[in-house]
């Protein structure tokens, strides 16, 4: 979508939508965001996600090595 500039914008996320995004619950996400993990921006009411911050949220919260996996290797050891 472009704005009245001709400058390309995506929407905003709700919360219910980066919680279905993540399969996890809106409270969850709402966690996250008071936690300063999700940047979030409150516009009246209604907070709303950049999905540029969803990105880089998802970004930060990769890992080399999955948490299951690690915690296998250590009860084997």
């Amino acid at each position: 979508m472009a704005d009245r500039y001709g400058r390309g914008m995506e929407q905003l996320l709700t919360i219910e939508d980066v919680a279905e995004l993540l399969q996890m619950t809106p409270r969850f996400v709402e966690q996250q965001i008071r936690l300063d993990y999700l940047e979030a921006v409150i516009i009246g009411t209604e907070v709303r996600i950049d999905p540029a911050a969803y990105r880089e949220y998802l970004e930060n919260r990769k890992t080399l090595t999955p948490l299951v996996g690690q915690q296998r290797l250590e009860s084997v050891e």
